[in-house]
């Protein structure tokens, strides 16, 4: 009786370990990473701001027909939209 009882704890422990094992491994590697996205700041929002950009403008940014928002409103800078126009100082 008793390998079969060894067995079966060894098996137990087994797959306790297969199931358990990885999160700390994994949970360093997440941590690690969420403090070099700080510390180098490639935060995606932080940066589209800094472009000038928004989230709303970013999430409309495919209106009218598939034109990007700005040249459907015309808010593109002089000379962006491809057409002939002037520029003027």
């Amino acid at each position: 009786m008793f390998p079969v009882y060894f067995a079966l704890i060894l098996l137990e422990q087994g797959v306790i370990d297969t199931l358990v094992g990885p999160i700390l491994p994994i949970s360093m590697t997440l941590l690690y990473y969420d403090q070099i996205v700080r510390k180098e700041g490639y935060d995606l929002e932080k940066m589209m701001e800094d472009a000038g950009l928004t989230a709303a403008a970013a999430d409309g940014a495919m209106e009218n027909d598939g034109e990007p928002a700005s040249v459907a409103q015309n808010d593109a800078e002089p000379g962006m939209s491809g057409a002939n126009e002037e520029i003027s100082a």
